[in-house]
């Protein structure tokens, strides 16, 4: 959950105390040098994504590929589930928008159909 895009999304829009349930029992394994390592480290992420609306991981579970990704929400507006695309970071840093556009509506027509 910590070194992936979709894991932050949903951690991101749990309860807090959810939030803090499964964050202080992670065990922060470093896939890569760019791997959050710590709750400290993972907190302000979270807040991050929130605030933003979308998660990413910049090569933090495997060097050379990045994700992004969207939450999907149901009817009682609680996020139920992530929508993310994982390519190399090469495509990524050139598609980015097309990506994001792609996954926001995706989302949101997932979403829609949950009764949000």
């Amino acid at each position: 959950a910590h070194s992936n895009a979709m894991g932050k999304v949903l951690l991101a829009w749990l309860n807090p105390t959810m939030q803090h349930s499964i964050v202080d029992h992670l065990r922060f394994k470093a896939y890569t040098a760019r791997t959050i390592s710590s709750p400290e480290g993972l907190y302000p992420v979270l807040e991050a994504v929130r605030a933003q609306g979308w998660g990413e991981d910049d090569a933090e579970r495997y060097l050379g590929h990045s994700a992004l990704a969207v939450p999907i929400f149901d009817s009682s507006t609680h996020c139920v589930a992530s929508l993310s695309i994982v390519c190399r970071d090469d495509h990524l840093l050139q598609r980015r928008a097309y990506f994001m556009d792609g996954l926001l509506s995706a989302a949101e027509d997932i979403s829609h159909k949950l009764g949000f």
